[in-house]
């Protein structure tokens, strides 16, 4: 079998230490690629603050502010969202999760990285024209 995972590179010295402990032969062969982003005025995610704000009127912001013909949200999060994270690729949900935020506002995610948001307690909001910068 092959596993395939991104992380954050802070969470490089815990992903290898759990490596053999997760194993099931004596030791894992595994390679690590950077992801080196050349331009680093620009990412793929904006991490920020605001006034706690209840979910429904938080979607609501994002669509008026977006402009955007439609925009679907999902409730994960309990309670007023205070931190949310702005994705500019939608592969970032694994990164998302590990930021634990309380919403995401990403373009449309797949399936699995919705779900991914929704077990780490995340709202997350979708817009389909969406592009942030």
């Amino acid at each position: 079998m092959r596993l395939e995972t991104a992380y954050p590179a802070y969470r490089e010295r815990a992903v290898l230490q759990a490596l053999p402990s997760s194993h099931p032969y004596d030791e894992p062969a595994y390679d690590i690629y950077d992801f080196i982003n050349p331009e680093p005025t620009h990412g793929l995610a904006h991490l920020g603050t605001l006034g706690a704000t209840a979910p429904e009127r938080f979607a609501e912001q994002v669509h008026a502010a977006e402009g955007a013909k439609a925009v679907r949200w999902a409730q994960g999060h309990k309670g007023s969202i205070a931190r949310v994270l702005v994705l500019g690729d939608p592969r970032g949900a694994p990164f998302a999760a590990a930021e634990a935020p309380g919403a995401v506002v990403s373009p449309p995610l797949p399936p699995w990285g919705a779900a991914t948001l929704h077990r780490a307690g995340c709202m997350l909001v979708e817009g389909e024209d969406f592009l942030p910068l």
